[in-house]
């Protein structure tokens, strides 16, 4: 079984994404039937394998396993323990690329405070933690659902940890130019987009120069300079971008996540653009590989189907349906940490 891992891990780090997931679910399935489904080693192996399943977008199946693995992990060592801690950003990650916003907020606040008390502030498994909780708050903002402090509490985590990781690991690493890729996000949502462009493009260089076009990372900050685009209304720039990198996810990622987001970005643009007559093909597209993933009644499909989502100004993306009706509640959750001094 450790050899198995060791070359799931290897996988991994060769973004064979597949190949890993499928080692490790079979070792996760001997683990089970060799040491019981509540070993420790098998809660580890489970934690992984539903970060694999993240990874490839296999959303809700993620979440399935991510919430069982911390429930494991509570039970054998507690709550506050770094395993089980990471787990539970593990989780909160998946919750909240299932369209579920103001819980991951909870996860992640938790998270980082019990992190940076058993870790410290600079340690990498910290600054992974400030990363999910900065773009919890981005996506409850980005999405529609936002209170009016998520962006500020955003660029302040992102911020704190761009520049520690650029300190800790330097510039070029793969880790620091992921954080530079969402505070840029961040500052483009915000309309800081000369700013958000200023962080990007530099970052987005050394990653197609390190790790390649087609890797998905690169795809991945490819779609966002997309998005970004949008935010500055250059919607011709941005139909071109997110047409190359459609084509840049046939094959095995063709009902990924990513490649959807990229044909609802690209129906929006051809909207805006009055090329409403070119979105047919896509929008069934979209429309069938939505349904397959998540269920005909998930709210991404509600989301992404939705006509006002694909046509509205981008300025109207950030407006919040409950943003006068924050509850006391919700507003509890928003993090009281970052008055706090490394």
């Amino acid at each position: 079984m450790d050899i198995l891992l060791l070359l799931s891990s290897t996988y991994w780090q060769l973004t064979r994404i597949q190949e890993a997931a499928d080692l490790q679910q079979r070792v996760l399935e001997a683990c089970i039937k060799v040491r019981g489904k509540d070993d420790l080693k098998t809660i580890k192996i489970m934690d992984a394998y539903g970060s694999s399943r993240w990874q490839q977008g296999r959303i809700p199946e993620a979440r399935k396993i991510h919430e069982t693995a911390v429930e494991g992990f509570k039970n054998l060592l507690g709550e506050n323990h770094v395993d089980t801690l990471r787990a539970m950003g593990n989780l909160g990650r998946a919750i909240g690329k299932d369209f579920s916003f103001t819980e991951p907020i909870k996860i992640h606040s938790k998270v980082v405070s019990g992190l940076r008390d058993k870790l410290g502030h600079s340690h990498l498994d910290t600054l992974i933690a400030m990363d999910n909780l900065a773009m919890a708050h981005f996506d409850r903002a980005a999405f529609g659902y936002g209170h009016r402090g998520d962006l500020d509490h955003a660029v302040k985590i992102e911020q704190e940890g761009f520049e520690t990781r650029k300190k800790k690991l330097g510039r070029e690493h793969v880790y620091t130019l992921w954080a530079g890729l969402n505070l840029a996000r961040i500052k483009a949502l915000r309309g800081e987009i000369d700013e958000a462009l200023s962080i990007f493009l530099p970052g987005h260089t050394i990653a197609r120069r390190n790790l390649g076009e087609d890797h998905f990372g690169v795809l991945f900050g490819k779609m966002h300079h997309g998005r970004i685009l949008v935010y500055a209304k250059k919607y011709k720039e941005a139909e071109d971008m997110f047409s190359e990198i459609i084509e840049s996810h046939r094959g095995p990622r063709k009902g990924h996540p990513d490649r959807l987001f990229a044909i609802f970005s690209l129906i929006k643009c051809r909207n805006m653009l009055g090329k409403q007559a070119e979105t047919t093909v896509l929008l069934e597209e979209l429309t069938e590989s939505t349904k397959a993933l998540f269920g005909d009644d998930h709210a991404w499909v509600k989301y992404l189907l939705d006509p006002q989502n694909l046509s509205k100004e981008p300025d109207e993306d950030n407006s919040s349906p409950i943003d006068s009706m924050t509850t006391a509640q919700e507003t509890s959750v928003q993090p009281t940490i970052w008055s706090q001094q490394p």
